[in-house]
């Protein structure tokens, strides 16, 4: 197998130029397995390696998962993909990484019915149903709830700590144990989808475990919870989502998860990265980047770059992500979670060489499709 020399570059522009007009996509090599799912490496001539899963949707059962299905927590992909009995994988999105937020969602996240986090300004992210066709879009979500038929507001959904006392929060049945979840004065409401259970109170502050099934809203006192939060009264708790350039519908799919920016949509590179809020240096600058994308075919692609001194791999700035994932087809594409976490499983290892395996907070993971019993 033949790989292209990887010169060292001394400044942006001749990168730039090199890339623009000579961007090479010729795989060093492609190792199948059976048909559903094709692993092909790129070089570039400024030092770039990439490599690309292609998968076929068909074929295979795309699913998100959390590590420890559980908020908080971090696994490394190689264990994810391990627990689920995965072909392939790639590292999800955005995450927070400080000891009291440890793996919590930056953006939106849902798995199945369970809601890990959710994004009230417009970001990037993919959505699908098993065994159905993907979206990519900026969108943002909105959470409604209502108790005893009286409208109330949500400012946060899963927080890591106790929320400020003049905010509410909410917190999904997939929330760890041995939250601090009611603070100093603060109100609750603990009730499952449909009804409530019993109001709850602190003058001190108290932990919540829920069960399976549970949810529990914190107030500030002025909402007066312990007057509509009755037991066996009525609750209405909706998840909506608003897609921004197209009328699809995201609200009943099983999965969705979120990363920024989006780097193509329609076949159109997206140039101006700027409504999604992303520090310069983020766009601008050499990092290991992970992206998704959807090609004219319907197959899915994971890619990764890597940034890896030890083997002078310089990673990728956004817009050189973007122009790749045009090069391979792709109709729509996003960024995912970079530099440590970008992670690609497959065939039982990490195929890509990053300093180290990360633990993440998500990753979303190609599983076999097992035949049905008789």
């Amino acid at each position: 197998m033949t790989y292209l020399k990887k010169p060292v570059l001394t400044s942006a522009f001749p990168r730039f130029f090199l890339l623009f007009f000579s961007l090479s996509l010729s795989p060093a090599f492609a190792v199948p397995h059976g048909e559903e799912i094709k692993l092909t490496t790129h070089q570039t001539p400024i030092g770039q390696s990439v490599y690309v899963l292609d998968i076929d949707p068909h074929r295979t059962q795309i699913v998100a998962a959390h590590a420890n299905d559980q908020l908080p927590g971090r696994q490394t992909l190689s264990q994810m993909a391990k627990n689920f009995g995965a072909l392939a994988g790639i590292n999800g999105g955005f995450f927070r990484l400080s000891v009291d937020k440890n793996g919590f969602p930056a953006g939106v996240l849902k798995i199945d019915e369970d809601w890990y986090g959710v994004s009230y300004q417009k970001r990037a992210a993919i959505g699908w149903r098993v065994g159905e066709g993907m979206h990519i879009d900026r969108i943002e979500t909105k959470t409604s709830l209502s108790i005893n038929r009286q409208p109330l507001k949500v400012h946060r959904l899963n927080p890591s700590i106790a929320p400020p006392s003049q905010k509410a929060a909410l917190f999904t049945p997939i929330f760890g144990d041995n939250t601090l979840s009611i603070a100093n004065d603060q109100t609750a409401c603990l009730f499952t989808k449909n009804r409530v259970i019993q109001h709850l109170s602190s003058s001190t502050g108290r932990s919540v475990h829920l069960q399976r099934g549970q949810y529990l809203f914190v107030a500030p006192p002025e909402t007066k919870l312990d007057k509509i939060c009755i037991p066996d009264a009525t609750v209405a708790l909706y998840f909506s989502v608003q897609p921004s350039t197209s009328d699809a519908d995201w609200n009943d799919l099983d999965f969705i998860v979120g990363g920024s920016p989006l780097l193509i949509k329609d076949g159109q590179l997206i140039h101006d990265y700027r409504v999604e809020r992303l520090p310069n240096d983020f766009v601008k600058q050499l990092h290991a980047r992970s992206a998704i994308g959807l090609l004219s075919n319907g197959h899915w692609v994971f890619v990764v770059a890597d940034q890896n001194l030890l083997n002078k791999d310089v990673g990728m700035t956004l817009s050189e992500l973007a122009r790749f994932m045009k090069k391979l087809g792709c109709v729509h594409a996003l960024n995912m979670d970079g530099g440590i976490s970008s992670s690609l499983y497959f065939q039982g290892k990490l195929i890509n060489q990053p300093w180290f395996e990360r633990e993440i907070g998500d990753a979303i993971l190609v599983l076999p499709i097992y035949p049905k019993p008789h």
